[in-house]
């Protein structure tokens, strides 16, 4: 995200307030550290007016809504929007729709059938990687020997037992 002035644009990130994971944030924070700023939707016209962003992304976790629609709306604000797709597996349809409903400048995901959503929506779509190089991870042919990489999140249900989990998974 650049803009055409020789100064850093301001970003307003947007997520929720108790959304565990700040992968993409962090990233965001790291490469534009003096000007983004990171607030919940609940204040999110206040802060829009206070803060003067010149993009707003919007987090994952506000797209991480289980199976109903998001609730955030930012449909008349006069700020470019970016939004990251989460949880592409439940409740797309309700997603897609909010996103249309959005129009945003370009949605952000990790799934791989991100020209399929830009299609339906008629949205610009990128696909991200979670914390894997998909120039190594993810082909489609069989011109490689490993398919093992760490997801990026480290919760006792997922590790336990990491060493067996991935032996006895080697031939799929």
């Amino acid at each position: 995200i650049t803009t055409h002035t020789k100064t850093k644009p301001k970003i307003l990130y947007i997520e929720l307030l108790n959304q565990p994971c700040n992968y993409y944030y962090d990233i965001i924070h790291y490469l534009e550290k003096e000007t983004i700023l990171k607030t919940a939707y609940e204040n999110i016209d206040e802060e829009i007016k206070l803060f003067m962003p010149d993009y707003i992304i919007v987090g994952f976790g506000i797209t991480n809504c289980g199976t109903r629609k998001p609730t955030l709306n930012l449909r008349n604000c006069a700020v470019p929007v970016y939004i990251i797709l989460n949880k592409e597996y439940v409740a797309l349809d309700s997603k897609l729709e909010w996103i249309k409903e959005q129009k945003p400048l370009c949605v952000f995901t990790v799934h791989h059938d991100y020209l399929k959503y830009e299609l339906a929506c008629n949205i610009p779509f990128r696909r991200i990687m979670w914390s894997a190089d998909n120039l190594i991870f993810k082909k489609y042919n069989n011109n490689y020997s490993y398919d093992v990489f760490f997801q990026g999140v480290i919760r006792n249900e997922q590790t336990d037992n990491l060493r067996l989990k991935i032996y006895n998974n080697l031939k799929k």
